[in-house]
């Protein structure tokens, strides 16, 4: 019997799900393994990390058995819960036919990440999955925090605050290490392992610095899929949203034959080798 989603919580009006998988120690075990076994031969990417090491996004391509596991307990675990709580009555089709990009981080002594959001190409949700939180008992820092997007003003705390955003911020590496804004009103989710996390890929996040001496471990999750779409209007990314209303046969034909080359070319040539344009191609990233 699969495990059923907790109750969501929200933030700002948006829900965020969380699922905690039963008996997953073994698991875990393996995908740290694996994981680490990776981050020794393959460079790691700056994106909203501010230290660590973020994988390439091809974790869902990786041939590793504890991978297709962990796969499976996303796309048929815990995804057609969350579908079926916010879109009732979707079609049996709309179950199917997810992409999925994914990717692998390890924390170590106060590395965190800046505020960040997901929603690059037309990614829909993304998750979070807690393979080793690297402290025994209660987790007491690096804390995964949704913004509360809710419009609503909040006080600056003193001084600093505002001075933490004169400097233009063009990237999310320049967000490093600057104070949230009404953070107190922000919601926080306690990692624990096999704790799998999921929510709009718009919704905004950040790390808080983590504090221990043993390493991290979590994967993270993109998904999206061409029968569905997010009321955006503002958004600088409508004219794909537009596309896929106006052509969506010819958008969708782009999207299988993108998955059709980087399924094929990984099978032939591990993601880890491909030329970096070829990755940024076929894999995109967060």
């Amino acid at each position: 019997m699969k495990p059923e989603l907790d109750r969501p919580t929200s933030v700002g009006g948006t829900p965020i799900f969380t699922l905690q998988w039963p008996d997953t120690k073994q698991l875990n075990e393996q995908l740290r393994e694996v994981v680490l076994r990776k981050k020794e031969t393959t460079p790691g990417l700056k994106k909203s990390n501010c230290g660590g090491w973020h994988s390439q996004t091809d974790f869902q391509l990786w041939p590793d058995a504890p991978v297709r596991t962990l796969m499976d307990m996303l796309l048929q675990g815990m995804l057609p819960q969350v579908i079926k709580a916010t879109a009732p009555g979707a079609p049996e089709g709309l179950f199917k036919g997810w992409e999925v990009e994914s990717w692998a981080n390890v924390n170590k002594m106060e590395d965190s990440a800046s505020q960040h959001d997901h929603v690059g190409g037309t990614n829909l949700w993304s998750a979070i999955y807690y393979v080793d939180t690297g402290e025994d008992g209660e987790v007491r820092s690096g804390l995964t925090k949704f913004v509360d997007m809710s419009g609503v003003p909040r006080p600056l705390k003193g001084d600093a605050a505002t001075a933490d955003r004169t400097a233009p911020i063009k990237t999310w590496q320049d967000a490093c290490g600057l104070s949230p804004v009404g953070e107190e009103y922000d919601i926080q989710v306690e990692p624990v392992p096999g704790k799998m996390v999921m929510f709009p890929s718009t919704l905004p996040h950040y790390v808080t610095p983590y504090l221990s001496e043993r390493q991290r471990i979590t994967i993270a999750f993109n998904l999206k899929h061409p029968g569905y779409a997010v009321a955006d209007p503002q958004n600088p990314r409508a004219r794909k949203a537009m596309m896929w209303r106006n052509f969506r046969g010819v958008m969708l034909a782009g999207q299988k034959a993108k998955g059709a080359a980087r399924d094929g070319l990984a099978q032939v040539v591990p993601p880890d080798r491909w030329p970096a344009p070829v990755r940024k191609r076929l894999l995109g990233g967060n």
